[in-house]
C-alpha cells in the first residue's frame, strides 16, 4: 500500500538518502504550509467578528449582532471543511498498481453520480482499454476531473480516449469559463482555490497523485473555450484489443 501525502506524488519508505528525503518531503510540507494559511485567514475572521458582536451585545445591537454570529458559523463551517479535506488528502493510500481495470468502464461510474449536474459526452472506442492500476484510486482521479468541470461552471464536458503511440491520453474539454492565465501556474496545488467559501482546492492535487502513482501525469491544456486537462498514462501498463 502506497500513501499519497503531497501534491504530484507519493512517498516511499525506501528513500536512499538524506537528498532523496529532503526531496520527497518537499512537497508535503508545501501542502502543509498552504493549509495552515488557508485555515488561519477563517480564524482570524471568528476571533475578529467575535470580538465585533461582544461589542454590538453591549450596545443593545441585536440584531447586528446576530448577523455576525452567522458569518462566525459560516467560517466554522470553512474550518470544519478544510480539516475534513486535509485529513483525505493527507491520509489517501494507493494500493497495489497490479489489478486489471477497465478504464471505460471506470470513466462511467466516476461520471454516473454527476450526470445531474450537467452532460457527459463519452467518446466510443475501437480498442478496450485495460490498465493495471488501483481501480479505486483511478477512479477518484477521474471523479475529480469531472466534479471540477462542473464546479467551475460547466454545463457539457467531452471525454476522448485514444493513444500517441507511447502514452495513453484520457483529455477532459469542458464548456465553463476557462482558467485564468494568472492562477495557472497553482491549480494543481493542494488547498489552492479560487473560490475559497466553497472548496479547499484538493480535487486536482489528488488526481495528479493518483496518475503519478501510476506512472504518469496530469496537466491542462490550452483551450479556445472552457478548461482542459489530459491525463497521460504509460502505454507499457496498457493492453489494447478489439471489443
Amino acid at each position: 500500500m502506497v500513501r499519497h501525502g503531497m501534491p504530484g506524488g507519493c512517498l516511499n519508505t525506501t528513500v536512499a538518502n538524506a537528498d532523496e528525503r529532503a526531496a520527497a518531503a518537499a512537497p508535503l510540507a508545501t501542502a502543509i504550509a498552504n493549509f495552515a494559511h488557508e485555515l488561519a485567514n477563517p480564524l482570524n475572521t471568528i476571533a475578529m467578528t467575535s470580538e465585533l458582536a461582544r461589542r454590538m451585545l453591549a450596545r443593545g445591537q441585536g440584531e447586528k449582532a446576530m448577523h455576525a454570529l452567522e458569518n462566525i458559523g459560516a467560517d466554522c463551517n470553512r474550518c470544519a471543511r478544510l480539516l475534513r479535506d486535509a485529513q483525505d488528502f493527507l491520509s489517501m493510500e494507493i494500493g497495489e498498481i497490479s489489478s486489471e481495470v477497465d478504464l471505460e468502464a471506470l470513466l462511467e461510474e466516476a461520471g454516473e453520480p454527476l450526470k445531474k449536474r450537467g452532460e457527459i459526452a463519452q467518446s466510443a472506442s475501437s480498442s478496450r482499454y485495460l490498465l493495471h492500476g488501483d481501480a479505486r484510486a483511478l477512479r477518484r482521479m477521474f471523479s475529480e476531473l469531472l466534479s471540477n468541470a462542473f464546479d467551475h461552471g460547466a454545463r457539457r464536458l467531452e471525454v476522448d480516449l485514444g493513444s500517441d503511440g507511447r502514452q495513453l491520453c484520457i483529455r477532459f474539454r469542458d464548456d465553463g469559463p476557462g482558467i485564468d492565465p494568472a492562477v495557472m501556474p497553482r491549480i494543481f496545488d493542494p488547498f489552492f482555490s479560487t473560490d475559497r467559501q466553497q472548496r479547499s482546492g484538493i480535487g486536482l492535487a489528488i488526481a495528479r497523485a493518483v496518475a503519478e502513482a501510476h506512472g504518469g501525469d496530469v496537466d491542462a491544456e490550452r483551450a479556445e473555450q472552457g478548461a482542459a486537462f489530459r491525463v497521460r498514462l504509460p502505454l507499457e501498463v496498457v493492453a489494447t484489443g478489439e471489443s
